[in-house]
């Protein structure tokens, strides 16, 4: 049972988490190698270079059932066999990738002032870059991006005096900046206006290339206000983590959609396909708005998804 409970844990925690607790792990056994004797950091140096990897190593064959599930479907489809391996990676490897090239693809559009298609449907926008902090996130970001550099090149030679060493620093310092820029005025340009668009029968979720989806209005129960924390939030309605999702660009969200328990609506998140959870949770500048549009088009709904 104990095992049973390791395996739903590992599944239930993203990669990025997971690559966030192996950073972790590696950044402690670092600090852990500097404090203790001598005779003890060779072991101490195998052991953070092999926990990052067993906690990988744990999620992947926690997720060998849908592994195994992919690989057959990939070979009753006749797929090639670059679609084979793909079937065996975690999905949001795949994903990651195509989300690093459209955000790269992004950041040449806007640098060369190339407007966004429009790819939404006529109806009501629900905005959420008006009152939101996504624009003062970003401002922040360029404002650190430029201060990294000169940061690093007045620091650095205080502590670190091999110039080999350095020269390596230094370029890697420069790429972080150069990719993290990329990726901002990628993602800028990708969410344009920021908004949301609810129609007579559906709400189209967009969050430039992170989140993209259609969900039925027959699919949602209600929409209630959110004004805690969510862990506050869900420990206070009995939620359990699994169940919720925020699909917000920046902000905390103010909303939460309450989806029919036996909805089934799958979205992009990340460029990877997602079954949307009970609980959406979203960021509006007027949550109130899409309460209302809910409230009135429910009685024209019948039945749920």
């Amino acid at each position: 049972m104990r095992q049973m409970h390791v395996v739903s844990l590992l599944r239930a925690m993203t990669w990025r988490e997971l690559a966030g607790l192996a950073i972790g792990a590696l950044l402690l056994a670092s600090i852990a190698k500097k404090l203790a004797p001598e005779t003890v950091k060779p072991l101490l140096h195998h052991a953070g270079l092999a926990l990052p990897l067993l906690l990988l190593m744990a999620k992947d064959i926690a997720h060998a059932p849908q592994a195994w599930q992919r690989l057959r479907s990939a070979h009753a489809a006749r797929a090639p066999w670059h679609a084979h391996v793909t079937a065996l990676l975690p999905p949001e490897l795949p994903g990651l990738f195509k989300l690093d090239r459209l955000l790269w693809l992004g950041c040449l559009r806007r640098v060369q002032a190339k407007p966004r298609p429009v790819t939404l449907p006529e109806g009501v926008a629900l905005t959420y870059l008006e009152r939101g902090a996504y624009n003062t996130a970003r401002a922040v970001v360029f404002v650190a991006l430029l201060l990294e550099l000169p940061t690093h090149a007045l620091l650095l030679h205080l502590f670190i005096k091999d110039p080999d060493a350095l020269l390596v620093i230094h370029v890697l310092g420069a790429i972080a900046v150069l990719y993290t820029l990329a990726w901002v005025l990628g993602d800028c340009w990708h969410i344009g206006p920021g908004r949301h668009v609810m129609t007579a029968e559906a709400l189209h979720l967009r969050v430039g290339v992170r989140v993209e989806g259609t969900l039925p209005l027959a699919a949602i129960a209600r929409v209630e206000p959110v004004d805690l924390l969510l862990p506050t939030w869900r420990h206070r309605h009995g939620v359990a983590r699994n169940d919720t999702l925020v699909l917000t660009p920046f902000d905390k969200p103010n909303c939460v959609l309450v989806l029919h328990q036996h909805a089934q609506v799958d979205i992009l998140l990340h460029q990877v396909t997602t079954r949307l959870p009970q609980y959406v949770f979203l960021y509006l500048d007027r949550p109130a708005l899409l309460a209302a549009h809910v409230d009135r088009m429910r009685p024209a709904v019948s039945t749920p998804c």
